[in-house]
């Protein structure tokens, strides 16, 4: 894949949260020869990482008010 396109599907995957696509695209992270491209990748992975987070935060706020609500109805 040419790190360009590489960097569009990065972009794209993180716009519309696909998780799965992200980790693919993290197993295959091309070589970067110029600094720009490098920059550029590195600036998506934190963002990408920060969403992850986001997402995991969010997952847990719910599962624990699932917990209390099962708590409460039992």
């Amino acid at each position: 894949m040419p790190k360009s396109s590489w960097l569009n599907e990065l972009k794209i995957s993180i716009i519309n949260k696909n998780f799965k696509k992200i980790e693919e695209l993290s197993k295959n992270i091309p070589q970067f020869k110029s600094l720009d491209e490098s920059q550029k990748a590195f600036a998506l992975i934190q963002e990408a990482n920060t969403l992850l987070k986001d997402e995991q935060q969010s997952i847990l706020f719910q599962m624990k008010k699932l917990k209390k609500t099962k708590k409460f109805l039992d």
